[in-house]
């Protein structure tokens, strides 16, 4: 499954310890929430403080909400309550900050159906919902982003995720790495055991390929029996440790599943770069899975990487 962080530390990621019913404290009343409306992370529920407590806005890593774009400042706005009241506050100039379309200059008291806009391009609303309303839309973001059964990060929500770490890291000049990881023979394994059997053991490795990486990076998956991970300010040296570490705990769950009658193994191809300005996400994943096929060639259970040097690898990314 999924983990998640417990604030909210990144804006396409949920949180867990800040729910509803720890906004609103022992009410059952309407929770104020920000509903986002563009960019990566669309029909996610941000949950406000409903009685006291502030959360900060900005591209600062640590904000209580963080917008890795470029066009958001590192302090943006913050929210907090006052008299029962909660209020939108700009700490940058007021052009960045918008509620209907209208400039901020200082503050502004939020009130049911506010449309708030940061930045060129991220909008929200802001909405008092009940319970039942919460779970709806709840159910509705993870319908559209995430695997039904894994719970894990869907192929379109992933290259989303891409993109958006992609641009941090060109601006950060940071290494970003991806592993495109596929189950060896599992469709055997189906055939053997039956679909039933075959999606619970996809359940338990999606459990155990979680557990195996850190709260910023990324897990999907990509398809029947393909996972991906995007490991965040990751090397060669760091990205290559985690998909070794990958490899034995694959073959650590097929002893524990089906030791006798069925091994377990991955193939697994991995990237590591710092992006350039003329390279392309896309064409980080896609040399991802060109690897990935020279895995599968040798015969599985391998990982295949590329160190070429850096004028090979611009030509590799910018084709």
């Amino acid at each position: 499954m999924q983990r998640t962080d417990t604030r909210f530390h990144d804006a396409h990621r949920p949180t867990d310890e800040f729910s509803p019913q720890a906004a609103m404290g022992e009410s059952t009343q309407s929770q104020p929430c920000l509903v986002q409306l563009s960019g990566v992370g669309t029909g996610r529920l941000f949950y406000l403080p409903a009685r006291e407590g502030a959360i900060q806005i900005g591209r600062r890593e640590g904000a209580d909400l963080c917008l890795a774009y470029p066009e958001i400042a590192t302090e943006q706005a913050r929210i907090f309550v006052e008299a029962g009241q909660l209020f939108l506050e700009n700490v940058h100039p007021p052009q960045s900050l918008r509620i209907q379309g209208q400039p901020i200059v200082e503050r502004h008291r939020l009130q049911h159906g506010d449309r708030l806009q940061i930045g060129p391009y991220l909008a929200f609303k802001f909405l008092q919902l009940k319970e039942d309303e919460i779970a709806c839309q709840e159910q509705i973001y993870r319908s559209s982003s995430h695997d039904p059964l894994t719970q894990l990060a869907n192929a379109k929500h992933f290259q989303d995720l891409l993109d958006q770490e992609w641009s941090y890291a060109k601006r950060h000049q940071h290494p970003i790495a991806i592993l495109c990881l596929d189950i060896d023979r599992f469709r055997q394994y189906n055939e053997r055991r039956g679909f039933s059997q075959g999606d619970r053991l996809l359940c338990q490795y999606s459990e155990r390929l979680q557990q195996s990486l850190r709260r910023e990076d990324t897990l999907a998956r990509v398809g029947a029996d393909e996972f991906a991970i995007l490991l965040r300010g990751t090397p060669h040296e760091g990205a290559l440790h985690v998909a070794e570490r990958i490899r034995q705990t694959t073959k650590q769950l097929a002893m524990a599943t089906d030791a006798a009658r069925c091994s377990l193994t991955v193939s697994i191809g991995m990237l590591s770069t710092i992006p350039h300005p003329a390279h392309l996400p896309l064409s980080l994943l896609q040399s991802a899975y060109k690897q990935l096929h020279h895995a599968q060639q040798q015969g599985g259970d391998q990982i295949a990487f590329e160190t070429p040097s850096p004028t090979a690898l611009d030509a590799e990314l910018c084709r």
